[in-house]
Protein backbone atom coordinates (compact mmCIF):
# COMPACT_ATOMS: atom_id res chain seq x y z
CA UNK A 1 0.00 0.00 0.00
CA UNK A 2 1.41 3.39 -1.01
CA UNK A 3 2.13 6.01 1.63
CA UNK A 4 -0.55 8.37 0.26
CA UNK A 5 -3.20 5.65 0.25
CA UNK A 6 -2.25 4.55 3.75
CA UNK A 7 -2.50 8.15 4.98
CA UNK A 8 -5.97 8.51 3.47
CA UNK A 9 -7.05 5.23 5.05
CA UNK A 10 -5.74 6.31 8.45
CA UNK A 11 -7.40 9.70 8.08
CA UNK A 12 -10.73 8.08 7.30
CA UNK A 13 -10.38 5.70 10.25
CA UNK A 14 -9.61 8.57 12.65
CA UNK A 15 -12.55 10.58 11.28
CA UNK A 16 -14.96 7.66 11.67
CA UNK A 17 -13.71 6.98 15.19
CA UNK A 18 -14.18 10.65 16.11
CA UNK A 19 -17.74 10.59 14.78
CA UNK A 20 -18.58 7.39 16.67
CA UNK A 21 -17.01 8.70 19.86
CA UNK A 22 -19.07 11.89 19.66
CA UNK A 23 -22.19 9.79 19.10
CA UNK A 24 -21.51 7.71 22.21
CA UNK A 25 -20.94 10.78 24.40
CA UNK A 26 -23.01 13.89 25.11
CA UNK A 27 -21.28 15.93 22.42
CA UNK A 28 -23.27 14.81 19.40
CA UNK A 29 -26.62 15.14 21.17
CA UNK A 30 -25.64 18.53 22.58
CA UNK A 31 -24.61 19.87 19.17
CA UNK A 32 -27.76 18.59 17.45
CA UNK A 33 -30.00 19.91 20.22
CA UNK A 34 -28.34 23.33 20.27
CA UNK A 35 -28.42 23.93 16.51
CA UNK A 36 -31.95 22.56 16.21
CA UNK A 37 -33.24 24.73 19.05
CA UNK A 38 -31.69 27.83 17.49
CA UNK A 39 -33.26 27.10 14.11
CA UNK A 40 -36.69 26.19 15.48
CA UNK A 41 -36.61 29.48 17.37
CA UNK A 42 -35.85 31.25 14.11
CA UNK A 43 -38.70 29.47 12.33
CA UNK A 44 -41.09 30.42 15.13
CA UNK A 45 -40.08 34.08 14.96
CA UNK A 46 -40.60 34.06 11.19
CA UNK A 47 -44.04 32.48 11.56
CA UNK A 48 -45.05 35.17 14.07
CA UNK A 49 -43.94 37.96 11.73
CA UNK A 50 -45.75 36.35 8.79
CA UNK A 51 -48.93 36.01 10.86
CA UNK A 52 -48.92 39.72 11.72
CA UNK A 53 -48.27 40.63 8.08
CA UNK A 54 -51.06 38.37 6.83
CA UNK A 55 -53.54 39.84 9.30
CA UNK A 56 -52.84 43.30 7.95
CA UNK A 57 -53.04 42.03 4.36
CA UNK A 58 -56.38 40.38 5.12
CA UNK A 59 -57.70 43.63 6.59
CA UNK A 60 -56.73 45.52 3.44
CA UNK A 61 -58.36 42.89 1.22
CA UNK A 62 -61.48 42.76 3.37
CA UNK A 63 -61.21 39.03 4.02
CA UNK A 64 -61.02 36.95 7.17
CA UNK A 65 -57.51 36.65 8.62
CA UNK A 66 -56.20 33.07 8.41
CA UNK A 67 -55.61 31.13 11.62
CA UNK A 68 -52.23 29.94 10.36
CA UNK A 69 -49.95 31.98 8.08
CA UNK A 70 -49.42 30.79 4.54
CA UNK A 71 -52.70 31.57 2.81
CA UNK A 72 -51.67 35.13 1.98
CA UNK A 73 -47.94 34.47 1.79
CA UNK A 74 -47.45 36.44 -1.44
CA UNK A 75 -49.00 39.58 0.08
CA UNK A 76 -47.13 39.06 3.37
CA UNK A 77 -43.74 38.93 1.65
CA UNK A 78 -44.33 42.44 0.29
CA UNK A 79 -45.18 43.86 3.71
CA UNK A 80 -42.91 46.17 5.65
CA UNK A 81 -42.93 43.82 8.64
CA UNK A 82 -41.55 40.82 6.76
CA UNK A 83 -39.09 42.77 4.65
CA UNK A 84 -37.90 44.68 7.67
CA UNK A 85 -37.44 41.47 9.66
CA UNK A 86 -35.48 39.80 6.86
CA UNK A 87 -33.54 43.00 6.21
CA UNK A 88 -32.26 42.98 9.78
CA UNK A 89 -30.69 39.57 9.13
CA UNK A 90 -29.59 39.45 5.48
CA UNK A 91 -29.91 41.43 2.27
CA UNK A 92 -33.66 41.76 1.71
CA UNK A 93 -33.17 41.44 -2.06
CA UNK A 94 -32.39 37.75 -1.48
CA UNK A 95 -36.13 37.23 -0.94
CA UNK A 96 -36.38 37.12 -4.73
CA UNK A 97 -34.27 33.93 -4.76
CA UNK A 98 -35.03 32.31 -1.41
CA UNK A 99 -38.04 31.98 0.85
CA UNK A 100 -38.12 33.72 4.23
CA UNK A 101 -37.64 30.50 6.20
CA UNK A 102 -34.50 29.57 4.27
CA UNK A 103 -33.00 33.02 4.73
CA UNK A 104 -33.73 32.98 8.46
CA UNK A 105 -32.20 29.51 8.70
CA UNK A 106 -29.02 30.79 7.09
CA UNK A 107 -28.93 33.99 9.14
CA UNK A 108 -29.32 32.19 12.47
CA UNK A 109 -26.71 29.60 11.46
CA UNK A 110 -24.37 32.38 10.34
CA UNK A 111 -24.15 33.51 13.97
CA UNK A 112 -24.54 30.21 15.83
CA UNK A 113 -22.32 27.91 13.76
CA UNK A 114 -18.98 29.70 14.35
CA UNK A 115 -19.29 29.33 18.11
CA UNK A 116 -20.72 25.81 18.10
CA UNK A 117 -18.38 24.36 15.45
CA UNK A 118 -15.25 25.91 16.98
CA UNK A 119 -16.07 25.19 20.63
CA UNK A 120 -16.95 21.55 19.94
CA UNK A 121 -13.82 21.22 17.81
CA UNK A 122 -11.75 22.58 20.69
CA UNK A 123 -12.36 19.30 22.56
CA UNK A 124 -11.33 17.03 19.70
CA UNK A 125 -7.69 16.60 20.77
CA UNK A 126 -7.30 18.37 24.11
CA UNK A 127 -9.32 15.76 26.01
CA UNK A 128 -7.05 12.98 24.77
CA UNK A 129 -3.97 15.06 25.49
CA UNK A 130 -5.12 15.39 29.08
CA UNK A 131 -5.70 11.64 29.48
CA UNK A 132 -2.56 10.79 27.47
CA UNK A 133 -4.63 8.33 25.45
CA UNK A 134 -3.66 10.03 22.20
CA UNK A 135 -0.17 8.50 22.41
CA UNK A 136 -1.68 5.08 21.68
CA UNK A 137 -3.37 6.41 18.55
CA UNK A 138 -0.13 8.08 17.49
CA UNK A 139 1.55 4.66 17.53
CA UNK A 140 -0.80 3.46 14.80
CA UNK A 141 -1.03 6.50 12.56
CA UNK A 142 0.75 9.74 11.78
CA UNK A 143 0.23 12.87 13.83
CA UNK A 144 -0.89 14.85 10.79
CA UNK A 145 -3.53 12.20 10.09
CA UNK A 146 -4.66 12.53 13.70
CA UNK A 147 -5.32 16.25 13.41
CA UNK A 148 -6.84 16.17 9.93
CA UNK A 149 -8.87 13.07 10.80
CA UNK A 150 -10.28 14.70 13.93
CA UNK A 151 -11.22 17.71 11.82
CA UNK A 152 -12.93 15.47 9.26
CA UNK A 153 -14.86 13.75 12.04
CA UNK A 154 -15.98 17.08 13.46
CA UNK A 155 -17.06 18.17 9.98
CA UNK A 156 -19.15 15.01 9.57
CA UNK A 157 -20.72 15.64 12.96
CA UNK A 158 -21.61 19.19 11.94
CA UNK A 159 -23.10 17.92 8.68
CA UNK A 160 -25.32 15.49 10.61
CA UNK A 161 -26.39 18.20 13.07
CA UNK A 162 -27.29 20.60 10.24
CA UNK A 163 -29.25 17.86 8.46
CA UNK A 164 -31.30 17.21 11.59
CA UNK A 165 -31.81 20.95 12.14
CA UNK A 166 -33.02 21.34 8.54
CA UNK A 167 -35.49 18.46 8.85
CA UNK A 168 -36.86 19.59 12.23
CA UNK A 169 -37.18 23.16 10.94
CA UNK A 170 -39.18 21.88 7.98
CA UNK A 171 -41.46 19.89 10.29
CA UNK A 172 -41.94 22.93 12.54
CA UNK A 173 -42.92 25.11 9.58
CA UNK A 174 -45.29 22.35 8.43
CA UNK A 175 -46.98 22.40 11.82
CA UNK A 176 -47.24 26.18 12.14
CA UNK A 177 -48.24 27.15 8.58
CA UNK A 178 -50.43 26.07 5.67
CA UNK A 179 -49.51 25.84 1.98
CA UNK A 180 -45.87 26.75 2.71
CA UNK A 181 -43.99 23.62 3.77
CA UNK A 182 -43.91 21.62 0.55
CA UNK A 183 -41.11 19.51 -0.95
CA UNK A 184 -39.53 22.65 -2.40
CA UNK A 185 -39.01 24.10 1.08
CA UNK A 186 -37.38 20.88 2.29
CA UNK A 187 -35.03 20.90 -0.70
CA UNK A 188 -34.26 24.59 -0.16
CA UNK A 189 -33.52 24.11 3.53
CA UNK A 190 -31.29 21.14 2.70
CA UNK A 191 -29.42 23.27 0.17
CA UNK A 192 -29.02 26.09 2.68
CA UNK A 193 -27.81 23.54 5.23
CA UNK A 194 -25.14 22.39 2.76
CA UNK A 195 -23.95 25.99 2.28
CA UNK A 196 -23.82 26.48 6.03
CA UNK A 197 -21.75 23.31 6.31
CA UNK A 198 -19.17 24.73 3.90
CA UNK A 199 -19.17 27.90 5.99
CA UNK A 200 -18.62 25.82 9.14
CA UNK A 201 -15.45 24.11 7.88
CA UNK A 202 -13.02 26.88 8.81
CA UNK A 203 -14.60 27.23 12.26
CA UNK A 204 -14.29 23.51 12.96
CA UNK A 205 -10.69 23.65 11.74
CA UNK A 206 -9.95 26.56 14.06
CA UNK A 207 -11.27 24.67 17.09
CA UNK A 208 -9.44 21.43 16.25
CA UNK A 209 -6.21 23.31 15.59
CA UNK A 210 -6.34 25.13 18.93
CA UNK A 211 -7.15 21.89 20.73
CA UNK A 212 -3.76 20.56 19.66
CA UNK A 213 -2.06 23.29 21.72
CA UNK A 214 -3.73 22.65 25.08
CA UNK A 215 -4.34 19.63 27.27
CA UNK A 216 -7.06 21.49 29.17
CA UNK A 217 -10.30 21.40 27.18
CA UNK A 218 -11.86 24.32 29.08
CA UNK A 219 -8.91 26.56 28.29
CA UNK A 220 -8.95 25.53 24.64
CA UNK A 221 -12.69 26.22 24.48
CA UNK A 222 -12.41 29.68 26.05
CA UNK A 223 -9.55 30.73 23.78
CA UNK A 224 -11.46 29.38 20.80
CA UNK A 225 -14.51 31.49 21.63
CA UNK A 226 -12.27 34.54 21.97
CA UNK A 227 -10.71 33.81 18.58
CA UNK A 228 -14.12 33.32 16.98
CA UNK A 229 -15.32 36.65 18.35
CA UNK A 230 -12.25 38.40 16.94
CA UNK A 231 -12.64 36.75 13.54
CA UNK A 232 -16.34 37.59 13.33
CA UNK A 233 -15.54 41.22 14.12
CA UNK A 234 -12.62 41.18 11.67
CA UNK A 235 -14.33 42.48 8.51
CA UNK A 236 -15.91 45.31 10.50
CA UNK A 237 -12.54 46.24 12.01
CA UNK A 238 -10.98 46.30 8.54
CA UNK A 239 -13.69 48.71 7.37
CA UNK A 240 -12.91 50.97 10.34
CA UNK A 241 -9.15 50.88 9.96
CA UNK A 242 -8.62 50.78 6.19
CA UNK A 243 -10.23 53.33 3.87
CA UNK A 244 -11.74 51.44 0.95
CA UNK A 245 -11.49 54.46 -1.37
CA UNK A 246 -7.85 55.24 -0.58
CA UNK A 247 -6.50 51.68 -0.38
CA UNK A 248 -8.89 49.32 -2.19
CA UNK A 249 -6.28 46.56 -2.62
CA UNK A 250 -5.37 46.49 1.07
CA UNK A 251 -9.04 46.71 2.03
CA UNK A 252 -10.13 43.74 -0.07
CA UNK A 253 -7.00 41.70 0.71
CA UNK A 254 -7.39 42.04 4.47
CA UNK A 255 -11.14 41.54 4.41
CA UNK A 256 -10.84 38.35 2.35
CA UNK A 257 -8.84 36.72 5.17
CA UNK A 258 -12.01 36.43 7.27
CA UNK A 259 -14.52 33.72 6.41
CA UNK A 260 -17.41 35.90 7.61
CA UNK A 261 -16.65 38.23 4.69
CA UNK A 262 -17.44 35.35 2.32
CA UNK A 263 -20.38 33.83 4.18
CA UNK A 264 -23.19 35.84 2.61
CA UNK A 265 -21.67 35.38 -0.84
CA UNK A 266 -22.54 31.70 -0.58
CA UNK A 267 -26.13 32.76 -1.28
CA UNK A 268 -25.27 34.65 -4.46
CA UNK A 269 -25.07 31.57 -6.67
CA UNK A 270 -22.91 30.98 -9.72
CA UNK A 271 -19.23 31.90 -9.80
CA UNK A 272 -19.53 34.10 -6.71
CA UNK A 273 -20.82 31.24 -4.54
CA UNK A 274 -18.23 28.86 -6.01
CA UNK A 275 -15.45 31.31 -5.14
CA UNK A 276 -16.80 31.62 -1.60
CA UNK A 277 -16.80 27.82 -1.25
CA UNK A 278 -13.21 27.54 -2.47
CA UNK A 279 -12.05 30.29 -0.11
CA UNK A 280 -13.90 28.66 2.82
CA UNK A 281 -12.10 25.36 2.19
CA UNK A 282 -8.74 27.13 1.81
CA UNK A 283 -9.25 29.02 5.07
CA UNK A 284 -10.11 25.74 6.80
CA UNK A 285 -6.82 24.24 5.62
CA UNK A 286 -5.00 27.41 6.68
CA UNK A 287 -6.48 27.15 10.17
CA UNK A 288 -5.44 23.50 10.44
CA UNK A 289 -1.76 24.15 9.71
CA UNK A 290 -0.78 25.49 13.19
CA UNK A 291 -2.45 22.51 14.85
CA UNK A 292 -0.65 20.04 12.59
CA UNK A 293 2.72 21.71 13.23
CA UNK A 294 2.13 21.76 16.98
CA UNK A 295 1.09 18.10 17.04
CA UNK A 296 4.14 17.07 15.05
CA UNK A 297 6.44 18.90 17.47
CA UNK A 298 4.88 18.19 20.84
CA UNK A 299 5.88 15.47 23.31
CA UNK A 300 2.98 13.10 23.83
Amino acid sequence: MSHALRSLTDLGTVAWFELLRAGRSWRAMALVTLLTAVQVGGMYATVRVLKIAEKEAAALLGVRAPDKPGTLIAEALQSDQVRGFIGELVDVSLLDAFGPFSLVFFAFAFVAVPFTAASFGAEAISLDLASRSIRFEALRTGRTELVVGRFAGQSLLMAAALAVASLVSFLAVSLWTVDVAGPSLLVELAGIGALVWVYSLSWSALGVSLSAFFSRANLARVLTIVMVTVLIAGPGLVELIVDKADAPLAFHSLRSLFVTAWGLELLEGGAVALSAMVVSVMLALFHLVPGVLRMEARDL
